[in-house]
């Protein structure tokens, strides 16, 4: 499976680019929507709004409509998946009835979020190939002795951590009319 990453502005193409992400023999991509207004390219997908919603729809896909899901979807997109990350660290901390993860023990409410997300993502990374988009964040970063601006993907060192060594490759999308 060859997963892949897709970060760039608003008005980039990382929806568009990744909605042609179709197989040769017809299959397209099932879209995990995160972010209101999303969807317009595609009729294959599902807005979801926080974790719960997340990971019901992962059953959906890998439970009773796998099948259907192998014979009609090229891939699984996340788009956005910045949010993701947000969802699940709320989702841990109402689990564990506090406020914010951080007020757990030392340690412990970061530890529980990294599990609730990698066990949220994992079966879908393993399922079939997975396309993650990002917006992106404009950054200093020293090179060679000098500041200079760069551009990395919106995504928690978390999010980060957990897709390095899964992705194939991570694609940056400058929006037109930009320089």
């Amino acid at each position: 499976k060859t997963h892949k990453a897709i970060y760039g502005e608003s008005g980039s193409g990382k929806t568009t680019l990744s909605a042609a992400a179709k197989s040769k023999d017809g299959r397209v991509p099932f879209f995990f929507f995160t972010e209101k207004g999303n969807g317009v390219l595609t009729p294959f997908g599902q807005q979801l709004g926080n974790w719960e919603n997340f990971l019901k729809m992962r059953d959906i896909v890998l439970g009773p409509k796998r099948e259907e899901a192998i014979n009609k979807f090229s891939c699984l997109v996340m788009d956005v998946g910045g949010d993701l990350d947000e969802w699940a660290a709320r989702y841990t901390a109402k689990q564990n009835k506090v406020s914010y993860i951080g007020d757990l023990e030392h340690g412990k409410g970061w530890s529980f979020h990294e599990t609730t997300f990698k066990e949220g993502l994992e079966p879908l990374f393993a399922f079939m190939p997975v396309i993650i988009t990002a917006h992106v964040n404009e950054k200093k970063i020293l090179w060679n002795g000098e500041k200079v601006d760069a551009m990395a993907p919106a995504l928690s060192k978390r999010f980060l951590k957990y897709v390095h060594g899964k992705v194939a490759f991570i694609m940056y999308l400058q929006a037109p009319n930009k320089k």
